[in-house]
C-alpha cells in the first residue's frame, strides 16, 4: 500500500490508497502481480477511527513471467 491520501472531515474521513504487491499463489506455486486502488471510508467513535467501507479497484493481476503488459487480467483458477 502506497501514496496515502486522507482527508478528514469531523467525525468522518476518505482515504485512498494505491497497491503495487508481489505474490505467488499458494495452490500452485505461480508468481503473480497485482495492482489495486483502495477506497475507504471511516467514521470516529469514541476516539477510535474504524473502517466504514473499503472498496478495492483491481487494476491488473498478471502473471510474473508475463507481466501486466502482456496480460493485464489472469484467467481466474478453478
Amino acid at each position: 500500500m502506497l501514496n496515502p491520501v486522507i482527508e478528514v472531515d469531523g467525525d468522518a474521513a476518505t482515504g485512498a490508497w494505491l497497491l503495487w504487491q508481489p505474490l505467488v499463489l499458494k495452490a500452485d506455486g505461480q508468481a503473480m502481480w497485482v495492482s489495486a486502488r483502495y477506497r475507504d471510508t471511516y467514521v470516529r467513535v469514541d476516539d477510535e477511527w474504524l473502517h466504514k467501507s473499503v472498496e478495492v479497484d483491481i487494476q491488473a493481476y498478471s502473471p510474473y513471467e508475463e507481466g501486466f503488459g502482456k496480460m493485464r487480467f489472469a484467467p481466474p483458477m478453478g
